[in-house]
């Protein structure tokens, strides 16, 4: 069931700038990132941008599926943080921060769809409860 499934995680906040750090940050990483979507018309681009509002990865851009393009940009980023080898004191790199994202491209639920299925479910329509339920 998604509503087992964290909505909301502290963890979570680093995952976004990691994405990007893991592209910006490595050449090979930005060139692949760019090979993924250059080819794509100014058309596709918008449609992509209205289709994942509404439907989230579960849409498709040039006839590929949204969650595919996600797990290969999570996939360019992990690599682009693996070779810019900024270790922790443990000797971790960063390609952890990626992993909430992971599980979103792999499973194609995003966290408004976890929401969603709470705000149906249990929560019975009252968006109120986001409140208590998912304070960190």
């Amino acid at each position: 069931m998604l509503a087992d499934a964290p909505v909301a995680s502290a963890s979570r906040l680093a995952a976004l700038p990691a994405l990007w750090t893991g592209i910006f940050y490595d050449q090979a990483a930005l060139a692949a990132a760019w090979d993924l979507c250059k080819g794509w018309s100014a058309e596709s681009r918008e449609q992509l941008r209205l289709d994942a509002a509404r439907t989230g990865l579960k849409g498709q851009i040039e006839g590929r599926p949204i969650k595919d393009v996600a797990r290969d940009m999570v996939a360019i980023a992990k690599e682009g943080l693996k070779n810019r080898a900024r270790l922790s004191p443990c000797g971790k790199d960063e390609t952890g921060y990626l992993s909430e994202l992971e599980e979103i491209a792999d499973s194609g639920l995003t966290p408004a769809d976890r929401l969603l299925e709470l705000y149906h479910g249990p929560w019975q329509g009252d968006a109120g409860r986001a409140y208590d339920d998912l304070a960190y």
